[in-house]
């Protein structure tokens, strides 16, 4: 599977997802606690794919999101014939792309200087630890989560542990560009 410009993101992808799962199909972990309060978004909620795969009653949560100009569908042939069980949740990009896909920033994002990055990925995240919130809700017997991603979905899964480690039980991140030193040291 090739991503934009014929890039082939499957190998890497691949190994990052599989680790994300073996996570989440993990019984480990206790049931996080949360904090509604915390990182309140004005901002709509994500729109996601979801389904449960390997049985009926997953007590793990996989969410992995795309790089910039990707698809939630990205994620299905990688986890399509799993047999553990576990939910998946692909949140899209609430942008549409310049050229095909989704992406998670404004096309101004990359024009702005670090404190303006940082809140943007800040306010993505949020937004993605209410969609985890939401489906723990909806879901109780959800007791792990893992977040994975690849590129901006990458960086957005790394500072998902760092920000929410009530939310994270492990976060695998994948192809970054480098946002993600800089926001550690933020």
């Amino acid at each position: 599977s090739a991503g934009p410009k014929g890039r082939c993101y499957h190998p890497c992808m691949k190994r990052f997802a599989i680790i994300a799962a073996a996570a989440a199909c993990s019984s480990a972990g206790a049931p996080s606690t949360t904090d509604p309060a915390r990182a309140p978004t004005t901002e709509p909620a994500l729109t996601a794919k979801t389904y449960t795969i390997g049985g009926n009653t997953p007590t793990g949560l996989l969410v992995a999101l795309h790089y910039s100009s990707g698809t939630p569908e990205m994620w299905d042939e990688l986890v399509a014939g799993w047999g553990a069980p576990v939910r998946v949740v692909f949140p899209r990009g609430p942008v549409v792309h310049r050229r095909s896909g989704y992406t998670w920033f404004t096309p101004d994002h990359e024009d702005k200087d670090l404190a303006g990055k940082l809140a943007d990925v800040e306010q993505v995240t949020a937004r993605v630890a209410r969609l985890i919130r939401e489906t723990r809700e909806a879901r109780p017997e959800i007791r792990r989560v893992v977040v994975t991603g690849f590129s901006y979905g990458g960086d957005i899964a790394w500072l998902m542990a760092m920000r929410y480690p009530e939310l994270v039980d492990l976060a695998a991140h994948g192809g970054g560009r480098g946002t993600r030193a800089r926001v550690c040291s933020a």
